[in-house]
């Protein structure tokens, strides 16, 4: 008992982030839920197909276009950032987190430079 007491913080530790990914979810799949339930019954109560289409549009969420240029820069710059932070302050195991970020985003920039959004010539 004194060790399961003891241990307490590194079992909360390894705990706390899959209890936060299953809360995320389950109020995610609760909504989506819900929406849906209201859905089905609003078209049970009206027969009009056009509104229920506008509707159903209403509830989609819009798609992001991802600007890869764009965020590659701020990836790269959120690595030298933290390089940085790490040189500074806290050694260097923060150095290569930051330069692994950094590399991330440079590596995502390229990409946008080198394959560009073919949505955006249409």
């Amino acid at each position: 008992m004194a060790d399961l007491i003891e241990n307490s913080h590194g079992y909360l530790a390894i705990a706390l982030p899959f209890l936060i990914v299953a809360t995320i979810f389950f109020f995610t799949y609760m909504t989506s839920r819900s929406k849906y339930k209201m859905l089905t019954k609003i078209a049970e109560q009206t027969g009009d197909k056009a509104e229920l289409q506008a509707l159903l549009a209403q509830l989609e969420k819009p798609k992001r276009d991802t600007n890869y240029r764009r965020d590659g820069i701020i990836t790269a710059f959120v690595g030298v950032g933290l390089y940085q932070f790490g040189k500074v302050s806290l050694g260097p195991t923060v150095e290569g987190v930051g330069f692994l970020v950094g590399a991330i985003g440079i590596g995502m920039l390229i990409g946008g430079l080198l394959f560009p959004d073919r949505r955006a010539k249409q």
